[in-house]
């Protein structure tokens, strides 16, 4: 190979990509690798904090976003604007789940307070939310399902949803 230079050919179903590396850039690049490591460390973290965040965990994302923010200049220049992002993100998902926690309260309250027509559109927004947790979307179906039976007495009988019970 001409000045020490060596070529690797790659077929690819797309064409042919040739890569050419110098023995020179070679050892520079183990010295660089040695050099990158911290950062690659911060990659791997950032890359777990998203995966966390996309997870549904967001206030343990939110510690590890925080953590990263603070070597922020660490990162490659690709990576802060991922970290930007995602802390971004996550910080609109936990406001979001804050507040549908709050709702499931107050539907709560509403249903023990005996006010149900009050507490359904907040259960109907709550069906729709993805933020809650998997046991409190089933919070959320439960009283729903308590919110839309409708009875009525007359003479002594409880009508509801097709049922009939005597008293």
């Amino acid at each position: 190979m001409h000045n020490g230079a060596w070529v690797v050919c790659v077929a690819c179903c797309c064409g042919l990509m040739v890569v050419t590396e110098t023995r020179a850039q070679q050892s520079t690049a183990s010295a660089g690798q040695r050099r990158s490591q911290p950062m690659n460390h911060l990659a791997d973290q950032l890359q777990h904090a998203i995966v966390t965040h996309l997870r549904g965990d967001y206030d343990q994302a939110d510690v590890m976003f925080r953590q990263l923010d603070a070597q922020r200049h660490q990162l490659s220049p690709r990576d802060q604007v991922r970290l930007v992002e995602y802390f971004r993100r996550n910080e609109a998902a936990r406001l979001s789940r804050q507040q549908a926690l709050a709702e499931l309260r107050q539907a709560q309250n509403l249903i023990a307070s005996g006010n149900r027509k009050a507490a359904e559109p907040i259960l109907r927004r709550l069906a729709a939310s993805h933020y809650l947790t998997t046991a409190e979307q089933k919070r959320v179906e439960q009283l729903w399902k308590g919110s839309s039976k409708r009875w009525f007495s007359w003479k002594g009988f409880r009508f509801g949803r097709g049922n009939r019970q005597t008293p």
